[in-house]
């Protein structure tokens, strides 16, 4: 009898296309990979190469339920439950750089650029240096928001100390509500672009998306009152732009000191 059942474990075991090894089931316990039996078809293709934006699971899943509860989705992932999402920081950096080619295409980047240039009144010299700072910011702004994260969950921390979360998690919950907000802020790209006198209302447009978004978000992430987590959206907005402010002119400062020090004309790297 026992020499039945092993031959018959035997017959069912397959061998992992993957990493060889042999198992019983439809997915490999060593790699994790599917068993396919059958040929590769037109179906099969697109099957695999569409279920991460399955709308049960992976990114469009992710982009609703972080419409309609960024709360449960945020908690479901911290407390474990990640299968079904896509991963925060991939997501931030998808979104972000789905905004960042459309800013460059549209012309929209440089235009904001400049409208703040005007804005803050800034001199003939002044608006050179911006000018050169802004044109090394165009290789790298798909990353911009991951490089402000830092900040905002710093003072998200503090702001939210009674709850007890590491600043990783911290990290994960600013991840999903900034691509969020940049996910929304596609659309005020589109807006902009057919209507360009409403670049100058870009920075305003950004600054209450994210005091809007985050009200909502934070509300069910933490379950707290309407105001509090309002007055929170708006100083983790000041607060953690101040800090990413600070730090940006610090380095910069540093950065052209040792220029200098190190025989560099300052005014021929700006040209």
């Amino acid at each position: 009898m026992n020499s039945i059942e092993n031959t018959d474990k035997l017959t069912n075991e397959v061998e992992c296309k993957n990493c060889s090894n042999h198992f019983q089931g439809l997915f490999c316990n060593q790699c994790g990979q599917k068993v396919i039996k059958e040929r590769i078809t037109i179906k099969h293709l697109f099957a695999i190469a569409f279920d991460s934006f399955n709308i049960h699971k992976g990114l469009l899943f992710t982009i609703k339920l972080m419409f309609t509860n960024p709360g449960k989705l945020i908690n479901d992932y911290l407390n474990g439950r990640t299968k079904d999402f896509y991963n925060p920081l991939k997501y931030l950096l998808l979104i972000a750089s789905i905004s960042a080619l459309f800013m460059l295409w549209f012309n929209i980047f440089d235009a904001n650029v400049e409208n703040t240039n005007e804005i803050m009144g800034l001199d003939r010299e002044a608006t050179k240096l911006q000018s050169a700072i802004t044109g090394y910011m165009k290789n790298f702004l798909h990353i911009v928001a991951i490089l402000a994260l830092p900040f905002y969950s710093l003072v998200s921390k503090w702001i939210f100390k009674k709850h007890k979360l590491h600043y990783a998690e911290h990290l994960t919950i600013n991840s999903y509500l900034f691509a969020q907000i940049t996910f929304i802020q596609i659309f005020t790209i589109f807006l902009v672009f057919l209507i360009p006198d409403l670049t100058k209302f870009m920075l305003a447009f950004g600054s209450v998306i994210f005091i809007i978004y985050y009200t909502y978000a934070l509300r069910g992430v933490f379950n707290i009152k309407l105001i509090k987590s309002f007055l929170s959206s708006i100083a983790i907005y000041v607060l953690g732009l101040s800090l990413m402010l600070l730090f940006i002119v610090t380095l910069t400062i540093i950065v052209m000191i040792v220029l200098k020090f190190s025989g560099y004309n300052l005014k021929e790297l700006v040209k």
